[in-house]
């Protein structure tokens, strides 16, 4: 592969005296990228293919300090907590994931037309067969290895490579031991839901989310899925927009929100006017709730709470994608590793092409999961008015990523599961990761247009590039507050880079007294550490004009000080640490 060189006058935190010299074409290869340009005022879309040219670093443009990683360990701390009370000769209830062997495919969107969605449903089951099939020979194995053990596998799940098992509690280190075994927690455990001045209005959210500029490209059967406590009936409800499932196995099933959680958060995501326009949801969407709330004991205090489970909260998100739904809003801030069973089933659900927005947590230490998985989005908050960081707020991962990813409003007022007319004001990351949900259904609606349904990859890196909080980033706030752009220019693109490329991707633009924005969001496609890729944007005089360069990541925001220049610019992708191929959202825009 050919090579380009790089001349620098400082360091890559001056960006400014970093100058691009291009090499002849003829030295450099090239592949078509496909840009797709949003017009944010109508949203109108034209596509081009551009030549993106690809090249090879020499030696490294930049050096990074070396990040130490703390590896989660296997057996949770909640179930090491449960294991010393337990009797030595007594079994523990355990969820356990191990290591995945199943590559997920795109599950169809739902449909609107009932016939059109029997087929989808259809389409769906037959995936669902494929993949347990495939999963088979694997969970035959675990079974066998639990029996060894003295114990049973009660329970396998689809989505995630993952099982419940009853094991002897002397037994369960031994299990932990197997290099296939990613984490075991206690399934029994349970944990806290992430929880009139008209300035406090959840309109008030809505204006600093920018999101009604988006709801208008929502289509009238479009859902959202929400992972909550459950819903009670509400005048913020229109008849038949919201519908309630039970996931936690309670006989009769339970569709009442025994927390007074999921009302709030349903009326945030899809409230109508009757109470009027300042306490109007974001969305002009449908909502399916999967009810995952339980009342417990907590055995740390002793008190009566309300929260939810993982195997509840599991079957949600497993019920979401095979349902079709694209945009799966979580309402958990589970104290779980990033290889938890329930962010393996996060990480999946957007490998079936599903957004996944989860909370940060209201506690401190790493951020809950499922948030905490790398294929979501965590949620961190600010107060809707003064924008102070919520207190306390989870934020890292034992792997060193940043987490939350974005920011949104808390301490908003919304609807009340308490009465029929009932508000308050909703608070936490759980008010925030409603903001983001909302935000996030509305931007997938805008970027889907016609189609039926969108990469979530695309999502991400818009919501990214909507954040306030450029490179360089730090760990409680990640890329920022979130506010949409309601004017200039949106363009997206997806491309691969493989480590030591350099990708740089032609983006004509009109000059605009606007300053440029670029980010980019990449999954992880192989539960490995995450590969490191990093941004500059380059002007038309060949100058690099802002970059991002962020360590342990997945993501990068680059944003310039000034007016934007007419004339070709570069979004230039370098691949600093990449084990194999990896695929890059992108998304760029003017006026943020």
């Amino acid at each position: 592969m050919s090579t380009l060189k790089f001349v620098a006058a400082g360091t890559l935190a001056a960006v400014t005296a970093i100058v691009w010299h291009p090499v002849p074409a003829a030295a450099v290869e090239t592949s078509e990228v496909t840009v797709t340009s949003y017009d944010l005022a109508s949203g109108a879309r034209t596509t081009a293919v551009v030549q993106a040219q690809r090249g090879h670093l020499e030696g490294t443009a930049s050096t990074k300090p070396t990040q130490t990683v703390a590896a989660s360990p296997v057996v949770s701390p909640e179930l090491r907590a449960q294991l010393s009370r337990a009797a030595s000769t007594g079994t523990v209830r355990a969820l356990v994931s191990v290591a995945e062997s199943v590559r997920m495919p795109q599950f169809p969107p739902h449909e609107s037309d009932a016939a059109r969605n029997q087929v989808r449903a259809q389409q769906a089951a037959a995936l669902v067969s494929q993949i347990k099939a495939e999963r088979e020979p694997s969970y035959r194995m675990w079974r066998d290895k639990v029996a060894m053990l003295g114990g049973r596998v009660t329970t396998e799940y689809w989505l995630a490579a993952a099982f419940e098992a009853e094991i002897p509690v002397a037994a369960v280190d031994t299990l932990a031991k197997d290099p296939q075994v990613r984490n075991i927690a206690w399934a029994d455990q349970i944990v806290e839901l992430p929880d009139g001045d008209v300035n406090n209005d959840i309109g008030a959210a809505r204006a600093l989310l920018s999101s009604d500029h988006y709801r208008g490209f929502a289509r009238s059967t479009d859902t959202i899925a929400l992972v909550d406590s459950g819903v009670n009936p509400h005048t913020l409800f229109n008849n038949g927009s919201v519908v309630v499932q039970d996931e936690t196995g309670a006989n009769p099933p339970q569709i009442g929100d025994i927390c007074d959680h999921g009302t709030k958060t349903a009326a945030a995501l899809v409230g109508n006017g009757n109470l009027g326009e300042t306490l109007r949801g974001i969305t002009a969407m449908k909502l399916r709730v999967y009810q995952v709330g339980k009342m417990f004991v907590d055995p740390d205090d002793g008190l009566t709470k309300c929260g939810t489970n993982p195997p509840a909260s599991i079957n949600g998100i497993t019920h979401a994608v095979e349902n079709g739904f694209k945009v799966i809003v979580v309402e958990a801030q589970l104290k779980m590793a990033p290889t938890s069973a329930i962010s393996a089933a996060a990480d999946n659900a957007f490998a079936s092409g599903a957004v996944v927005i989860s909370a940060a947590g209201n506690f401190l230490g790493n951020a809950g999961a499922p948030g905490n998985a790398r294929n979501a989005i965590s949620v961190g908050a600010v107060d809707v008015k003064t924008l102070v960081l919520n207190s306390p707020q989870a934020s890292g991962t034992p792997d060193g990523r940043i987490k939350p990813d974005i920011l949104a409003p808390t301490n908003y007022e919304t609807g009340s599961g308490s009465s029929f007319n009932a508000t308050t004001v909703y608070t936490g990351t759980s008010a925030a990761t409603a903001a983001a949900g909302g935000a996030a259904a509305n931007y997938w609606a805008f970027l889907r247009g016609n189609f039926g349904s969108v990469a979530p990859g695309f999502v991400y890196a818009s919501l990214i590039v909507s954040g306030n909080h450029p490179y360089p980033f730090n760990s409680t706030e990640g890329a920022g507050r979130l506010k949409l752009p309601t004017v200039g220019v949106l363009q997206s693109f997806v491309t691969s880079v493989e480590d030591g490329d350099v990708v740089d991707i032609p983006i004509d633009l009109t000059a605009t007294t606007c300053r440029l924005s670029v980010g980019l969001w990449w999954p992880d496609e192989t539960g490995a550490d995450s590969n490191d890729v990093d941004l500059q944007v380059i002007s038309p005089s060949n100058v690099v004009v802002a970059s991002s360069i962020a360590g342990r990541s997945v993501f990068e925001l680059a944003r310039t000080s000034g007016s934007t220049a007419g004339g070709r610019w570069r979004v230039r992708l370098e691949g600093f640490d990449v084990s194999g191929s990896q695929t890059v959202y992108g998304t760029l825009v003017t006026c943020r």
